[in-house]
């Protein structure tokens, strides 16, 4: 009996304290004529990760959308730029790298990406080969440099990428050959 006394008087309090709120609040129009001043969104979804590669000195992530993000050391321009992110730290998109399925860094500063087309593009340091060319149009603190990702001459129909310990990578073909690059080789 006890049980039900204190139920009861709980019910009884909480319809007492529902009946007091609603006289304080100021009436309002029936639910059918009411108008929201904005209206509903969908939160904002980031595109799902495909992808990472994490390398001595900056970290890349390719995502569903075919964008490539990346984050660390701006000195060798494998992030996509020479100026350090603001705030520091933060990933930064990659002007340039689209339509991306997978990404690779490199300790000496670079990154390839696959694309869906197999074309590769590389970006970052000069210096080990990796792009296509030990010149590059940019510079870095670190020497020559391409900070916006560009196509590796002569190098399409790729089906996937295999990284060598530092400054080589072997493309593997869809004819089933195989093209590697890079200072190491």
């Amino acid at each position: 009996m006890k049980h039900r006394t204190v139920a009861s008087a709980l019910t009884l309090a909480l319809s007492l304290h529902d009946a007091a709120a609603s006289a304080q609040r100021p009436s309002r129009a029936p639910a059918s004529t009411r108008r929201c001043p904005v209206a509903p969104r969908a939160p904002a979804v980031a595109p799902r990760m495909v992808s990472m590669s994490i390398g001595a000195g900056h970290t890349c992530a390719a995502y569903a959308n075919g964008a490539v993000r990346c984050r660390g050391m701006p000195s060798f321009g494998g992030i996509g730029r020479t100026d350090p992110p603001d705030p520091p730290g933060a990933f930064v998109d990659v002007a340039g790298a689209t339509d991306v399925r997978r990404v690779w860094t490199f300790s000496s500063g670079n990154t390839l990406a696959l694309r869906r087309d197999g074309t590769v593009l590389a970006w970052g340091s000069a210096s080990m080969g990796l792009l296509g060319t030990l010149s590059a149009p940019d510079a870095c603190t670190t020497g020559p440099c391409r900070v916006t990702p560009g196509l590796l001459p002569g190098l399409d129909r790729v089906r996937d990428l295999v990284t060598l310990v530092v400054g080589g990578a072997c493309a593997l073909r869809d004819d089933g050959t195989v093209w590697c690059f890079g200072s190491v080789l």
